[in-house]
């Protein structure tokens, strides 16, 4: 069996519920910020912060294309 550790900084990141929203749909494949927003209903500029968050978590990584 795998043991997951997480540390502060991951729990804060999905302490959010928008976080968790944008981790399922990044699971499902790579997304622009902007499809984010679209999926989620929010600005670009709120998903900046949220993706910011989980790359300080390093729950994602930021690619840049």
């Amino acid at each position: 069996m795998k043991t997951v550790q997480l540390e502060k900084q991951s729990l804060k990141a999905l302490s959010a519920e928008t976080r968790i929203k944008i981790l399922k749909l990044l699971d499902e494949r790579n997304h622009t910020q902007t499809e984010l927003a679209e999926k989620i209903g929010l600005a670009a500029p709120s998903v900046k912060e949220h993706l910011e968050e989980l790359v300080k978590a390093e729950l994602i990584e930021k690619l840049e294309e």
